[in-house]
């Protein structure tokens, strides 16, 4: 994530952080994350660590490492 969607986020209904860590590589932009949660956007995040992100998320999926492609 190159780009500042952060503002993004507060109108969506659904996000989904695809190997992006935001509470950890973005911390200024990681309180937007978990407001929308309030608001009733649903979040999901892929990884397959169980990283912060994971617990901000209401689906965490954890695929095996190197197969995420095939999920895509």
């Amino acid at each position: 994530t190159d780009v500042p969607e952060s503002a993004d986020w507060y109108n969506s209904s659904y996000i989904i952080a695809w190997g992006s860590n935001v509470p950890q590589t973005r911390t200024p932009d990681a309180h937007f994350f978990t407001e929308v949660r309030y608001k009733g956007t649903k979040t999901v995040a892929v990884t397959p660590d169980y990283a912060e992100i994971a617990k901000l998320c209401d689906l965490w999926l954890a695929p095996k490492q190197g197969t995420d492609a095939a999920m895509a």
